[in-house]
């Protein structure tokens, strides 16, 4: 390369490169993951049998069957001689309640309704990314939000089908769940910000990480040096997409280390990227393949020249 600034114009393209495969990554990570609902399904799926999970959902829904007055829905069908025993008669439907929702949690239908629900939660989520916010998904002004209606409704579904605990089903309804915050508004824009880098730039990302990268090692000169400081260039990127991933993480349990909500999204989060974990770590070990191989390329190419410099 002849032209000035050619080896400046390299390094800024080597830069732009450790910057965009990450982007490419995360864009990657959305198509496969976020936009095929098979997938989704399939990545979320295992979760239904994780015990912490389990166990995290087992005592989300006993808070809610505490909050529920079984007493006062019992005396507003009970006869008048069996009110004495209504707080006994509220006592034994909180068991039978309680022994229900385990019954539900640690069963095959709640691996159905687990994937049933990740299949809702795919297309609601699909919705809030193009600003569509009637599900249970709710977009607001502090962030992104998951209401427990689907859950509130399977137990209450199942109530109704058990004839001694019809009489609470009406009372279930009344309980108003907290929400459970997943993404902060600035998360929010930032995974509405790659969704719409995604949409419009997912097939030409690679393709332009690539040319750049072409480029950069034939305006640098030395190709044995450009292909390692290529290398490099790969390796840094994805530790950025590695880098990006725990950061994430460790602010959406911020505050909620400690409890229920924490735990399940730590496990959801963690299940959920990953495809983009694996694919950050298989970039990593190209790029240092990349190193490795230019590295030992160079040493032979040398090697040569001074064997034939002797030989002459």
């Amino acid at each position: 390369m002849k032209f000035k600034y050619a080896k400046v114009i390299s390094v800024v393209l080597f830069v732009l490169v450790s910057l965009f495969i990450p982007l490419g990554l995360y864009a990657n990570w959305f198509k496969v993951t976020i936009g095929d609902q098979e997938r989704f399904v399939e990545t979320f799926s295992p979760l239904a049998a994780n015990p912490q999970i389990q166990d995290s959902v087992r005592d989300a829904t006993y808070v809610f069957i505490d909050s529920v007055d079984i007493q006062g829905a019992l005396e507003e069908n009970l006869p008048e001689v069996l009110m004495p025993a209504s707080k006994l008669l509220a006592a034994g439907a909180k068991i039978t309640l309680i022994n229900l929702a385990d019954r539900l949690i640690y069963s095959d239908q709640f691996a159905n309704a687990w994937q049933a629900m990740a299949a809702a939660t795919q297309k609601q989520l699909l919705m809030v990314l193009t600003g569509d916010t009637t599900g249970f998904l709710k977009a607001e002004e502090e962030g992104l939000y998951i209401t427990l209606d689907p859950i509130k409704n399977k137990l209450i579904e199942r109530v109704s089908e058990t004839p001694a605990l019809g009489f609470v089903a009406f009372k279930l309804k009344d309980v108003e769940l907290p929400k459970i915050e997943v993404l902060n508004s600035q998360q929010l824009k930032f995974v509405q910000l790659v969704w719409t880098i995604n949409t419009h730039l997912s097939v030409y990302i690679w393709p332009i990480i690539i040319i750049m990268l072409i480029f950069a090692v034939y305006a640098y000169g030395n190709y044995f040096r450009a292909a390692t400081i290529a290398g490099f260039s790969i390796v840094v990127g994805s530790l950025l997409s590695l880098l990006s991933i725990e950061l994430i993480k460790l602010r959406l349990q911020a505050g909620l280390s400690d409890g229920f909500y924490g735990k399940v999204i730590g496990e959801i989060f963690t299940q959920m990227t990953l495809f983009l974990r694996n694919s950050s770590f298989v970039v990593l070990a190209i790029g240092i393949a990349v190193v490795i191989i230019s590295l030992v390329w160079q040493f032979i190419y040398n090697r040569k020249l001074r064997l034939n410099e002797e030989a002459i």
